[in-house]
């Protein structure tokens, strides 16, 4: 995607008083040289949904959308609160303006609260975590690996324990994986500072030391993580009671 181009976002993350997580569909692109947002309007969509995740794959120059949930839908994948969870792949196209569903022959079960990040030098997506239709307050400890150009994800080495809420980048410097924070409490209450540097080429797990900066570590809510030469984090502090 060349610089001069607009940014892609997908909108299908905003909340429905009438009847719950339904969600909106809409593709909308960010030109950042005129600071001008704009509904592209694709002649096809991903249903709508909240809770969806998304990344970049710049061999393929296309958008990849996975999972979230949606309201009042025809799915086997309901919660115990009535909720849809998904499992469907999508890559949006911005030079031909199209959304594709994927149809991988296997898919990790539906989920919410998971994350996922593009791994360049590998050409791989790298997904981790999150909760599933089967135990919305349960950590998923499971990791895949998506390939674009054979359409196909690979089940990994599992992390060393489940979590949700996370922030994950590609660090390009040291060909890995970062994942920082989240929860791997069952209450969704206790959120933790820790950073896991994950390895494609050998599917392997490493705990980094955890900076003195991050002593609060239940005031950490949602974690963004930005990959740039540097690593850069960006912390959303959750409101005490008083």
């Amino acid at each position: 995607m060349d610089n001069n181009e607009p940014r892609i976002s997908t909108l299908p993350k905003d909340y429905n008083p009438y009847g719950g997580n339904m969600g909106y569909n809409d593709t909308w692109g960010y030109d950042y040289n005129t600071n001008t947002w704009t509904n592209i309007t694709p002649s096809i969509s991903p249903l709508g949904r909240s809770n969806s995740i998304l990344t970049y794959d710049s061999e393929s120059d296309k958008i990849v959308l996975f999972g979230g949930y949606h309201s009042h839908t025809v799915s086997a994948y309901y919660d115990p609160t009535g909720e849809v969870y998904q499992r469907d792949t999508w890559t949006y196209d911005y030079n031909t303006n199209t959304w594709e569903n994927v149809t991988p022959s296997t898919s990790p079960d539906p989920r919410i609260g998971t994350n996922m990040a593009y791994d360049s030098e590998s050409d791989r997506i790298i997904l981790v975590g999150g909760s599933t239709h089967l135990d919305p307050t349960g950590m998923e400890d499971e990791v895949w690996s998506f390939d674009l150009n054979s359409e196909i994800w690979t089940q990994m080495n599992p992390s060393t324990n489940g979590r949700r809420s996370f922030s994950i980048a590609y660090d390009a410097e040291s060909d890995k994986i970062v994942v920082f924070g989240g929860t791997n409490s069952t209450t969704l209450t206790s959120y933790n500072a820790e950073t896991w540097m994950y390895d494609f080429n050998t599917d392997e797990w490493t705990l980094m030391p955890i900076p003195e900066i991050t002593t609060d570590t239940n005031s950490f809510f949602i974690p963004t993580l930005i990959a740039t030469s540097i690593i850069a984090v960006v912390l959303i502090r959750r409101r005490k009671n008083r």
